[in-house]
């Protein structure tokens, strides 16, 4: 079978698919109100179960039934967290963000608890964010898209090629005002040109990235090109594959919500809220490049590739792997958590 760089990059982002175990051995399914909503992992099993508003059995952890409403689950749950924020070692909690997440039965329905963003991977519960291709046809240059440089200060990925615009679903905000959202805050996308944003569909994906201590770095020499705007004097942007599979910080189970926006080629988005560092307007075959090395966010890679297969850079003329790569930007995981075959459900996928 041919190789296929491609390929390669969609098992990384989808790799408990790839596990001899399915999705994770000794894991159970986290039950809130009778719905699978997460993935408990045997190694925090100890922690949950010294945790009174949990019920651990050999086939779940089950959220304590006596809290009967969204308000009591998330009121217990943001007393819990707090503790453990203050006496546990989760790598996950270091990255507290004062930001709530609804915690969902599916996309469509009603919040069944809130809590803290930054611990909804240590509890594998499905997340879904948005992300908005930027694009243009450059007099020059021919079709670009543009792509951010992450902050350094960014508590995940620092400093690492991403999409123009990309942010999870805040608590209470509905798809589109939360795309808008992002558009504004991190690429300054003016009002007038909001209209222009056009849903894309969604992609999926399943990973557990090794935590920020444990990344293995790749050195490189100095270089102006690869510094904040090019400045000898600024910091050297890091290098390193987060794409191991075990992890202190807990499983990914991610839908992003896809957007595109043709943009005019005289406009250049303007970092807004400090977690953008630069925008590079780069060419179709330099993104293909760049979307499969270290340097590129892996999390964000399927809407790259996804964006890449809708305009026809990515095909079944140029692509051996071309269906299994579209198999895996779409992931069943609504099927998974549903029906809540959250450890047999999905086996591994050899080849």
């Amino acid at each position: 079978m041919e190789k296929s760089r491609f390929i390669a990059l969609a098992r990384k982002f989808n790799a408990v698919l790839f596990e001899e175990n399915g999705l994770l051995s000794g894991a159970l399914p986290l039950v809130v109100a009778g719905h699978t909503v997460g993935l408990v992992r045997a190694e925090l099993l100890p922690l949950v179960r010294a945790a009174s508003m949990f019920h651990v059995t050999e086939g779940a952890v089950t959220l304590d039934p006596a809290l009967e409403t969204p308000e009591a689950r998330s009121a217990a749950m943001a007393e819990l967290l707090q503790r453990w924020r203050t006496q546990e070692n989760l790598v996950a909690l270091r990255g507290w963000r004062n930001e709530c997440y609804d915690v969902r039965a599916s996309f469509s329905s009603a919040p069944l608890l809130k809590m803290e963003r930054s611990a909804t991977c240590v509890f594998g519960i499905r997340q879904y964010g948005v992300d908005l291709n930027g694009y243009t046809h450059h007099p020059e240059r021919g079709f670009c898209v543009w792509i951010q440089r992450r902050s350094l200060e960014k508590p995940t990925w620092p400093g690492k090629l991403d999409n123009m615009v990309s942010g999870g679903l805040t608590s209470g905000l509905g798809l589109l005002e939360a795309v808008q959202k992002e558009a504004w805050e991190e690429a300054g996308i003016p009002e007038h040109l909001l209209p222009g944003i056009r849903s894309a569909g969604a992609v999926s994906l399943s990973l557990r990235p090794l935590s920020c201590g444990s990344a293995t770095t790749t050195r490189v020499s100095p270089c102006p090109a690869r510094r904040p705007g090019g400045r000898t004097d600024a910091p050297l942007w890091p290098l390193c594959a987060r794409i191991c599979y075990r992890s202190e910080r807990g499983l990914f189970a991610n839908t992003e919500f896809v957007y595109d926006l043709e943009l005019p080629a005289d406009f250049t988005p303007q970092p807004q809220d400090g977690e953008v560092d630069e925008y590079r307007l780069m060419p179709v075959q330099e993104l293909m490049e760049l979307v499969c090395s270290p340097e590129f966010k892996t999390t964000s890679a399927p809407v790259t590739l996804d964006f890449l297969i809708r305009h026809g850079f990515i095909t079944p003329n140029n692509e051996p792997r071309f269906l299994e790569i579209c198999e895996l930007l779409h992931v069943p995981l609504a099927s998974a958590y549903s029906t809540g075959r959250l450890i047999s459900g999905l086996q591994a996928i050899h080849g």
